[in-house]
């Protein structure tokens, strides 16, 4: 998202909730391990999906500047400019990501 601002349909606060409800286990979505345990525990029945949540919220997880290309093209990375996401962790850039330069 730092390097290709234009190309994500949904923004960074998208992101941080995703993670967010990974490890709340408010939602089946990410419970076990496969999809056959899913199956035979019943969880679509069961829990909720944490998809529901964001479709039904989508205004405020979306990038209202992205405009869908109509060619889809690869993105890919330029390695020499990785950075950790250091906001997640509440951070500063410095304290997360060393500058070589």
């Amino acid at each position: 998202m730092r390097q290709e601002p234009d190309e994500f349909e949904y923004n960074e606060r998208f992101l941080r909730r995703l993670v967010y409800h990974l490890y709340s286990c408010q939602y089946g979505t990410f419970l076990y391990d496969c999809e056959r345990e899913k199956k035979q525990l019943q969880l679509e029945i069961k829990t909720r999906s944490v998809w529901d949540y964001f479709k039904s919220r989508k205004r405020e997880f979306c990038d209202l500047e992205y405009e869908e290309k109509s060619k889809k093209e690869s993105i890919y990375p330029r390695y020499n400019d990785v950075r950790y996401w250091y906001q997640l962790y509440g951070k500063r850039d410095g304290e997360m990501n060393v500058d070589t330069n």
